[in-house]
């Protein structure tokens, strides 16, 4: 016997081993619907629906056909309802902003802030990264509007961004917050 010379012996049933690589296969699955696209990241939502309808699905199969019952409705409520709810919250506009300057430009970053506030603008704390290539620096930073109905359209950014001094290129994305 090339398997170390024992003899299979008969393994019972154990129904955690089932339970566990459903909690892995959808574990995998969870992982894959969840994108990140720039500063946005979509899928949560589908990856915790199908948790819980893999939740639901062991219950129902170890036979806790009342708490998987409740459980689906919970679920239910929450995917109708979570959503409408979100819309009440206060949430303000993010615009995730990439400057290149032009080469042996100097920008300052307290004209940065001020031409923001004076656009609805706040950058917000801990994302300005600056670095340079070939003396040209390159600034990225998330802008938030100072209120849920305030801040300038990107449009009005992006053209305020072209007839700035010292701006070689840039790019304009919205963020979540």
């Amino acid at each position: 016997y090339w398997y170390g010379g024992q003899v299979a012996s008969f393994i019972g049933d154990d129904p955690t081993r089932v339970i566990q690589g459903i909690v892995t296969g959808v574990g995998f699955l969870g992982a894959g619907v969840i994108m990140r696209e720039g500063m946005n990241i979509s899928g949560l939502t589908t990856a915790a629906s199908i948790w819980a309808s893999s939740a639901i699905g062991v219950m129902v199969g170890i036979g806790f056909y009342v708490a998987a019952i409740l459980l689906a409705m919970l679920s239910a409520i929450c995917m109708l309802w979570v959503s409408k709810l979100e819309n009440w919250l206060p949430s303000r506009k993010a615009v995730a902003v990439v400057l290149k300057f032009k080469q042996g430009f100097r920008p300052s970053e307290k004209n940065l802030h001020e031409r923001a506030f004076s656009h609805g603008y706040e950058i917000a704390n801990g994302t300005l990264s600056i670095s340079s290539k070939d003396g040209a620096p390159e600034w990225h930073f998330v802008a938030i509007a100072l209120g849920k109905n305030r801040g300038a359209p990107m449009s009005a950014l992006a053209q305020e961004l072209t007839d700035s001094e010292g701006v070689d290129s840039f790019l304009l994305t919205h963020a979540r917050n």
